[in-house]
């Protein structure tokens, strides 16, 4: 009976050390600002979108909100993301050329811009391949 006890926690044992050993991924950190996201040495993902427009291009934007949303969700990763409203940042998307929503724009690590996907290229393929090149970025970085 001793022997079956000391077995089962032995097992139980090295599987809370495994568990702690597997390194997880990394999750993705919401910015408050786009100021904060470029200075904080991370690739950055960034929604410009507005609450405010026609039906046709609110549709698009509530789209775009939703299969960021999801990307994020599905694809772990050492980045931050942000979402801006442009109905209340309007000067940021002069600042950012952005003439036409949703657009996402992608930046590295040093806040420069590496890409950006515009009205209908916002769709879950790209971005989910985008996001994938963002989460891997910081790791490529590292390795040089």
């Amino acid at each position: 009976m001793k022997s079956r006890i000391i077995i089962i926690a032995l097992i139980a044992l090295s599987l809370v050390a495994t568990a702690f050993a597997m390194k997880k991924p990394a999750t993705p950190t919401e910015a408050v600002s786009l100021e904060e996201a470029l200075s904080a040495k991370k690739p950055v993902a960034v929604l410009f979108h507005n609450s405010k427009v026609c039906r046709c291009q609110l549709t698009k934007c509530v789209k775009a909100i939703d299969i960021f949303k999801q990307t994020i969700e599905e694809i772990p990763g050492d980045y931050i993301y942000l979402q801006i409203d442009l109905s209340t940042e309007s000067t940021l998307g002069r600042s950012y050329e952005v003439y036409a929503i949703p657009v996402v724009i992608f930046f590295d690590k040093d806040g420069a811009e590496t890409s950006r996907l515009r009205v209908n290229e916002v769709t879950l393929e790209n971005l989910k391949l985008k996001f994938g090149e963002l989460a891997q970025a910081k790791t490529k970085g590292k390795k040089k």
